[in-house]
């Protein structure tokens, strides 16, 4: 019996000793922040274009899954403090991406949902909010989007 508690405790002791961790609540909410974070950047893309890489708006220059605007390009190169990106750029969705998240993290360091839904369209548009936050909820995930 001795021996069984003694080997018992051997075994336990790489788990005492060892650097892995468990979970905090505070680990939790930033896996869920990037979950809710990645939501909107899909929702954004559905709204926009469909997350069609190719999409062309007849009526501006928005181009891409984000339909960015070109101002949009030379605003993130402007950020970025050099020519980092191209106009071309907006229809690579790795690159469109990049220069989404910069831009962001430039304007809206706290990533709050509102603001990112506001600075991306560049204008207070209550259906625009109200269309992206109804695709975060109940949008269809569409596998185009989640290629980056």
């Amino acid at each position: 019996m001795r021996k069984i508690i003694v080997v018992s405790i051997l075994s336990l002791f790489p788990l005492l000793v060892s650097d892995a961790r468990v979970p905090t609540i505070s680990d939790k909410k930033e896996a869920m922040d990037r979950v809710v974070w990645e939501r909107l950047v899909h929702a954004i893309c559905m709204v926009e274009s469909g997350c069609d890489d190719s999409a062309r708006n007849p009526k501006s220059s928005a181009s891409g899954r984000f339909q960015m605007l070109k101002i949009y390009v030379d605003e993130v190169n402007r950020i970025k403090g050099k020519r980092a990106y191209s106009y071309n750029d907006r229809l690579n969705p790795t690159k469109a991406r990049e220069m989404f998240e910069i831009y962001q993290q430039h304007y809206n360091p706290n990533k709050d949902i509102d603001r990112a839904i506001i600075l991306h369209r560049g204008k207070v548009s209550k259906k625009y909010i109200k269309n992206v936050k109804e695709n975060m909820r109940y949008g269809k995930e569409d596998i185009r989007c989640l290629l980056w």
